[in-house]
Formats: structure tokens, sequence, C-alpha cells
């Protein structure tokens, strides 16, 4: 993670574990925070999780190119987008 993300990211939130912020900030903040996360996150992954109105009392945001956010019926699930391919046949001679 570059050192400006930490730093923005310490401004606003504690570091309990190495890589984990947790803070409580306004929506403007939190989204100034996710915009400068995605910016500058490179090859790394985040998870943003944030308190909201629905069923659980949160949602959350993810950059993993491998899962996608998803609603169902006020619930955020995760969806996985890797794709099992079909298993081969085996070629009878």
């Amino acid at each position: 993670m570059p050192a400006s993300l930490r730093g923005d990211l310490t401004k606003w939130c504690q570091e309990i574990q190495s890589g984990i912020y947790v803070g409580n900030v306004s929506a403007r903040i939190r989204e100034r925070l996710w915009q400068r996360i995605n910016e500058n996150i490179g090859q790394g992954e985040a998870t943003l999780v944030y308190n909201t109105n629905n069923e659980l009392g949160y949602t959350f945001r993810t950059t993993r190119l491998d899962k996608e956010v998803i609603d169902s019926d006020g619930i955020p699930l995760m969806l996985s987008l890797i794709h099992i391919s079909e298993p081969t046949r085996p070629i009878s001679i």
C-alpha cells in the first residue's frame, strides 16, 4: 500500500491490525476515502464495510475482481465471478 494512502486512512481510521482500518466517518469522508483507495490500491485488494439502513444494518464494497457485491432483498451478498469450466469427457477409442 502506498504511504500516501496509508496516511489518508490513518487520518480518519485506526489501524487495528496490519492493513485493517476501522473508523466511524461521515458518508462524504467514506466516499472520498473509497475513491482514494480505488485510485491507489494497485494490485492489492480492499473491502469497505459501513453501516446503512438495511436488514443487516451494514453493507460493503470490494475492489476484488473475482467477487461482486449484490443486493438480495436488502441483504448484501458476495457473488463469486469465477466460472467453473465443464469437466472434460474421456475420449473412447
